[in-house]
């Protein structure tokens, strides 16, 4: 997959985001001040649109305010070792309907990057597993071995790293056992 990473832009290019944002939000442009602030950070500008600045804990506020199934997608999406398709979590997602609205929200809060394979920004990444109780942490691990395992079975010509990383999945879920 090719992943394509945005780094902070520069103040004319920030500007521009801002100005397509705020007329496609339909909210007023943000201050000079508040541009400053974004760094230039299309996750800053986005926040300081729909939050009038962004302050420290915008991200951390982003990830609180996530559904079940979207917090559930983006967990599964940080900690695979080979980035997930959209088409893999359709055939391993209990209900559809949960997962297009998770993929949409978290797509739209900049959370979730791809399209096709999905891929986390190693700062949602950190932010997300620094909030991420052990157990909670352990059973994602296990769906996401899981995820890995239906798709070795499943697919039409999985790739044999998928065994990799469904042993590294369940070795961090602490279940050595099925592992080997």
């Amino acid at each position: 997959p090719v992943v394509t990473t945005l780094g902070p832009l520069a103040p004319a290019d920030a500007d521009d985001l801002a100005a397509a944002l705020a007329e496609r939000l339909q909210l007023p442009r943000p201050s000079p001040a508040a541009m400053r602030a974004t760094h230039g950070s299309p996750f800053h500008i986005h926040r300081a649109l729909v939050r009038a600045a962004p302050d420290p804990g915008a991200l951390g506020d982003s990830l609180t305010e996530l559904t079940p199934a979207a917090r559930q997608v983006l967990l599964l999406t940080a900690i695979a070792q080979t980035p997930p398709s959209v088409e893999l979590l359709r055939r391993t997602w209990a209900a559809e309907a949960p997962l297009d609205r998770a993929l949409r929200d978290l797509r739209q809060r900049f959370l979730l990057e791809g399209r096709d394979a999905l891929v986390v920004h190693d700062l949602v990444r950190d932010a997300l597993l620094a909030g991420i109780e052990p157990d909670a942490l352990a059973a994602a691990h296990a769906d996401a071995a899981e995820i890995c395992m239906a798709e070795l079975r499943d697919g039409d010509r999985p790739p044999l790293l998928l065994v990799v990383d469904a042993v590294s999945h369940l070795l961090a879920a602490a279940r050595p056992e099925e592992a080997w």
